[in-house]
């Protein structure tokens, strides 16, 4: 935006005419010895004034693109900051989400491990066959398995709102020379 913003200050410039100081000097001899004598010494000073009269409107136009470049390049930095709340919002969202489903999905681990406890003391016991045993160690399992990948969802999801909000990892020193 900076640039866009110090094109349009370059373009606005061209309709201000051109001032140019110069000046020169040396030695001017028909004779190679009177070269270097003080009376053949020249020099010259002058300003000089330039501009243009009619350029037919090409200075509005590149003043006028260079506004369009600048209103295009707010409006992209705009967009990407929005965008970049609208990433941090949602994983902050998402956040919240795992975490009530989470605690949700540990109250029926809890209840499926309890009730594996249970089958396996009527096991025990004698009153049930074996099968009803496996199943719901198997659903106590499952239930656990689901705990523990909406976990690892919400560690990524945490990671990936550090880097939205602009933080960074990098590998400890050892495991960088691998």
């Amino acid at each position: 935006m900076v640039a866009a913003n110090a094109a349009i200050g370059v373009a606005k410039a061209a309709y201000y005419p051109d001032l140019t100081l110069s000046a020169s000097g040396g030695f001017t001899s028909s004779a190679l010895h009177n070269l270097l004598s003080l009376p053949n010494r020249t020099w010259s000073l002058g300003p000089e004034l330039s501009g243009t009269l009619l350029d037919f409107g090409a200075t509005k136009a590149q003043v006028e693109q260079a506004e369009a470049s600048y209103d295009a390049s707010v409006a992209n930095y705009r967009q990407k900051v929005l965008a970049g709340f609208q990433e941090v919002e949602d994983y902050l969202v998402q956040l919240q989400t795992l975490e009530s489903e989470i605690a949700a999905q540990q109250r029926a681990a809890q209840a499926a491990q309890e009730s594996a406890r249970v089958t396996y003391n009527q096991y025990e016991a004698g009153m049930i066959d074996y099968l009803d045993v496996a199943t719901t160690q198997n659903t106590s399992l499952s239930q656990q398995q689901s705990v523990l990948s909406l976990q690892s969802t919400q560690w990524v999801a945490s990671v990936q709102l550090i880097v939205a909000l602009g933080g960074g990892w990098q590998a400890p020193e050892e495991f960088a020379a691998q």
